[in-house]
């Protein structure tokens, strides 16, 4: 694995860099905005990790991040917890989409795992959990990431230590790929965040569309710690003339931007513009101009529209926080019932059963399986049946991990930007589960 060299830290800013994630992380915990029923964890409770973007151009989506995780955490602790105990969490900032949320995770990472904790949920980016798992693997500590869907987390030396609860995105550029030929679109530009997230999706539709036939006219990327200014990139599309479609793998405000230079390129008329999950939150649409994203259609993960356990999700998530759950939050739930459940599995709460049982909650192809869903009943139901051969249902689809700790199967939505009273909005045209 080659690592991209960042730019280093002084020690002064190294220190203030600290500094500052501490005080928006206890800031972070004193919102009252969600659910104060879930308490901080205390001394007696299993202590569980949460690298989240607290700061920085996600720092939404670990507002998200955090309130689905305690929210599964009070569902098992009213449960009956852990081998008799509570779980909480430990929140610490990774800074993800700045320039040095590589390092910071790596500091954040060696802090939670000083202050005991049993695993970790998170990081929330590709970059961020590739950069912390020489951490993890020295101290052996299991992490479980809920949206980091780089391929390249796939060929990891962790020592069985990295798992996801969402699914690669070798699925995803596929999809968003078969998309565009469905879409009669013949040649494309794309325009890609240099980094684990952006590198392997963009390799993955490439190799996609190319088989199918389509013509790649342009791949241009950008360094990962850009967030505006793309005007250069955004020409460079168009070197080699007007693909049919535009492509873009971005976050929420790098995309935004590049949303602002595709409205300056002084063209004609815009070639059609496809997204991906990065792009996926009302934050985009937002920070974009409207005549621009307006009609633009991407790709996403999600968990099947129909699935009962996702519905049961969405409605406790929407009754909590009056909104629909985000992008992903449904895979944080899961990682949270999965910690939970390997250690019950192991009779003992610690990193080790963690590692050891999550690949135990896996047994579809089991004559005798008993069917585990996630939720308060569901958790109930696994309980009284430890020793049996479970097989868990998340929210986000069924959970079957292979060899190296990836779910083997994703679903994605299909979406387009629409106006809605007045208003720009997604809207999902079709979703379908892969392989």
């Amino acid at each position: 694995m080659n690592f991209r060299k960042r730019r280093s830290l002084t020690t002064t800013s190294l220190t203030s860099t600290i500094a500052l994630v501490f005080s928006l992380v206890f800031l972070a915990s004193c919102d009252t905005s969600v659910d104060d029923k879930i308490p901080e964890v205390t001394n007696d409770q299993i202590k569980i990790g949460l690298l989240a973007p607290v700061t920085g151009p996600l720092a939404g989506f670990a507002q998200d991040m955090e309130a689905t995780a305690r929210l599964a955490a009070q569902e098992i602790n009213r449960a009956g917890g852990v081998n008799g105990k509570e779980i909480g969490f430990l929140v610490r900032d990774t800074r993800l989409g700045l320039d040095d949320s590589e390092t910071v995770s790596v500091l954040m990472a060696q802090q939670l795992i000083d202050e005991g904790v049993v695993g970790i949920i998170g990081p929330a980016g590709s970059g961020t959990t590739i950069a912390i798992t020489p951490t993890i693997t020295a101290s052996n500590i299991p992490i479980i990431s809920p949206s980091a869907t780089s391929p390249a987390i796939s060929a990891l030396d962790d020592n069985n230590l990295v798992w996801r609860s969402v699914a690669s995105d070798a699925f995803q550029g596929i999809f968003l790929a078969d998309q565009l030929v469905q879409e009669q679109v013949n040649s494309i530009g794309i325009i890609y965040r240099d980094d684990a997230y952006g590198d392997g999706l963009q390799q993955a539709v490439t190799q996609r569309f190319q088989q199918a036939g389509g013509q790649v006219m342009s791949a241009i990327s950008y360094p990962a710690d850009k967030s505006s200014e793309f005007d250069f990139e955004v020409n460079q599309l168009f070197v080699s003339g007007v693909p049919d479609a535009i492509v873009v793998i971005s976050f929420i405000i790098d995309g935004a931007n590049i949303m602002v230079s595709l409205a300056n390129a002084n063209l004609p008329t815009l070639p059609r513009l496809y997204g991906v999950d990065g792009n996926n939150r009302t934050e985009f649409i937002g920070n974009s101009p409207a005549q621009v994203i307006l009609g633009m259609r991407g790709s996403s993960p999600t968990a099947p529209s129909t699935f009962e356990n996702y519905i049961n999700f969405s409605e406790t998530y929407r009754a909590l926080f009056n909104k629909p759950p985000p992008v992903f939050t449904e895979s944080v739930y899961d990682a949270v019932y999965l910690i939970a459940l390997a250690m019950s599995v192991g009779g003992e709460n610690s990193a080790l059963a963690i590692k050891n049982n999550l690949s135990s909650l896996s047994n579809a192809d089991s004559a005798n399986a008993v069917i585990v869903n996630v939720g308060p009943q569901g958790y109930a139901t696994a309980l009284q049946n430890l020793g049996a051969d479970l097989n868990l249902e998340g929210a986000a689809g069924s959970i079957d991990f292979d060899e190296n700790g990836d779910v083997t199967s994703g679903n994605y939505i299909f979406w387009e930007i629409v106006e809605q009273d007045g208003q720009l909005v997604f809207q999902t045209i079709r979703e379908s589960s892969f392989p």
